[in-house]
């Protein structure tokens, strides 16, 4: 009797121990997805367009885009360009050089971010040198693409309100939803967007999708990031977007097929006097 009293007494303790073990992993998963929830619940529409632009930001990089230009028709134009960019003091400069075809060979487009005041950009065409791109000319299309010249700026997160209004799933990735509105007077005048509706991966930060908005509210384009790879360095990059432009039923599709970052890319190659000089890259 008593050995089956000592047998209970011990089964009882065990059990009681691993009910409390339970009790405290239960506890511990409940904690932990609660201070994750809280975490992203605290983010701003500011704060998840800023870490979306940190994620896709390197010191410098290279691309080596193939465009294919596709009309209501359904006929297509191929074109290749050469894409460089440099960071330095959290400001911008790009540089796009076309290649192919041969009668827009060399044209290229240098933009330079400046803090405090709107971005510099610059076209050069071989036939005739450089060309000022006035703001008033942001929302003009850059060579007969479905991009503007606004839409090759860098992101200002000063211009623009960014409100986080909501989540979905989209093409499979569970997403941020926040709108982009210009912020200032000058703003509202010079771009071609009254706004922008973006949606960000919530796992990578990674853009997704982007629908524009006209000065009349209606839907002009729509940008979409098909697939993305990852970079040495551990960020992603998108391999494959199209943009759509609704009005004229045309559409513009970027494959990068080859990519390379921190090249130590020369100062000079992002200088209006370079624009229509060979590309001497690195120091």
């Amino acid at each position: 009797m008593k050995k089956h009293v000592k047998i209970s007494l011990s089964v009882i303790l065990n059990r009681g121990i691993l009910n409390n073990m339970k009790k405290i992993l239960l506890l511990f998963t409940i904690s932990f997805f609660s201070f994750q929830f809280s975490a992203n619940a605290t983010l701003t529409g500011k704060q998840i367009v800023k870490k979306a632009k940190e994620q896709s930001s390197f010191q410098d990089e290279y691309k080596l885009i193939r465009m294919i230009l596709m009309n209501r028709n359904g006929q297509k134009r191929k074109r290749e360009v050469a894409f460089y960019s440099k960071t330095q003091n959290d400001l911008l400069k790009s540089l796009i050089r076309f290649l192919e075809p041969k009668n827009i060979s060399g044209t290229s487009l240098l933009t330079i971010e400046n803090q405090g005041r709107d971005d510099d950009q610059w076209i050069f065409f071989p036939q005739v040198g450089e060309r000022r791109i006035t703001s008033n000319r942001q929302s003009d299309r850059f060579l007969g693409t479905d991009l503007t010249y606004e839409d090759i700026k860098p992101e200002k997160l000063s211009l623009h309100h960014y409100d986080l209004i909501g989540e979905e799933i989209v093409d499979g990735k569970n997403c941020y939803k926040v709108a982009a509105l210009p912020s200032t007077e000058e703003q509202k005048e010079l771009s071609g967007y009254s706004k922008r509706i973006i949606w960000i991966e919530k796992e990578r930060y990674l853009i997704i999708k982007v629908d524009f908005f006209g000065k009349n509210g209606l839907q002009v384009k729509t940008s979409f990031n098909h697939k993305f790879g990852k970079t040495e360095s551990g960020h992603w990059i998108s391999c494959l977007t199209t943009v759509k432009d609704l009005e004229r039923n045309h559409k513009t599709a970027l494959q990068t097929v080859e990519f390379k970052t921190n090249q130590k890319l020369n100062d000079s190659l992002f200088t209006k006097r370079h624009l229509g000089k060979s590309l001497s890259l690195t120091k």
